[in-house]
């Protein structure tokens, strides 16, 4: 999956694999905060998404 990511991230910015990055980091929700809102855990998605205020949940929404 990382040289996949590094391949198709440097055809695709037409740069060589030397000059790509990639990390794969394990974090758990709880070690993450976004939005003013600590992230949920796999399956409360739309519990936390319902929590935020209504104008960042559009925005959210639109962007998906």
């Amino acid at each position: 999956m990382l040289r996949r990511i590094m391949r198709e991230t440097s055809e695709n910015l037409g740069i060589s694999d030397q000059e790509v990055w990639v990390y794969i980091s394990d974090i758990p929700a709880q070690g993450v905060l976004e939005f003013g809102n600590v992230l949920p855990e796999p399956g409360d998605e739309e519990q936390w998404l319902a929590s935020l205020p209504n104008a960042l949940r559009e925005k959210l929404r639109q962007a998906a």
